[in-house]
């Protein structure tokens, strides 16, 4: 995340997918927040952020599948690129908005 920026809270939106890394496990977002991308299926889309069986940290859409999919070339499909909108964060590190 930028360092300029202050620590994300609930309602941040972070611009660019990059700076997602930042959030802790767990965190939950919700990719283009303003419903512009022109396929239904990605526009409001809520991901979280899991390391499921102890695998790299990633972060998975609330139906269950993977945000970035194998596209029919075998290379992964990673289609958002911000803004995105932290609607949740752990307890722990959770900041009034």
């Amino acid at each position: 995340m930028n360092p300029a920026m202050a620590p994300a809270a609930v309602g941040t939106i972070i611009q660019y997918a990059e700076d997602l890394a930042e959030l802790p496990l767990l965190s939950v977002i919700m990719a283009d927040p303003g419903g512009q991308d022109p396929r239904e299926e990605e526009r409001r889309l809520v991901l979280q952020r899991r390391a499921d069986f102890g695998s790299e940290p990633a972060w998975y859409a609330a139906k269950g599948v993977g945000v970035s999919a194998v596209g029919p070339d075998g290379v992964e499909d990673r289609t958002h690129y911000g803004p995105f909108l932290v609607i949740w964060l752990p307890p722990a590190v959770e900041v009034a908005a």
